[in-house]
């Protein structure tokens, strides 16, 4: 569903010439090797196996050519130990006021909360209570993202 997402959006984007968008997974990535300056991931890459691991990694750097990048935004905080292990330099952005996930209404915030965070009754209370169309990342009951680990290939 999200890389349909995605080509829709692109059809309407100047730099939709830029984008490759492909279905694959961190233990198969569907490009050649040396063939991408940076390859990105939000919050999909751990260090566990079935989300990226040890293969995930080495198939990363088949995929980018050196003096490329791998940057992984919002890594787990579990995760940065391991990171910063493989050579990964990890980046905490300075944090000013509070995070907040924005939806387009708040009659789309009510819809998405029931279906994504129906376990956390705190988001539906917070949004019967402020009737705004955002949630603070506190309230959802996960880090904002605001950290990203990256690495340059040699």
């Amino acid at each position: 569903g999200l890389l349909r997402l995605l080509k829709q959006k692109l059809t309407c984007s100047p730099a939709a010439k830029s984008f490759l968008p492909g279905a694959g997974d961190f233990a198969s990535v569907p490009l050649a090797s040396q063939s991408v300056d940076l390859a990105l991931a939000c919050s999909a890459f751990t260090a566990q196996p079935e989300q990226g691991g040890e293969s995930g990694l080495e198939e990363l750097r088949r995929v980018v050519r050196p003096g490329g990048a791998i940057v992984l935004i919002w890594p787990r905080p579990e995760d940065r130990r391991w990171l910063v292990e493989r050579g990964f330099h990890y980046v905490a952005l300075p944090g000013g006021q509070q995070m907040t996930v924005r939806f387009p209404s708040f009659t789309a915030a009510l819809r998405c909360a029931r279906r994504f965070y129906a376990h956390n009754q705190n988001v539906l209370r917070y949004l019967l209570r402020t009737r705004q169309p955002e949630v603070p990342f506190s309230v959802l009951g996960f880090n904002a993202p605001c950290d990203y680990c990256w690495l340059r290939i040699r």
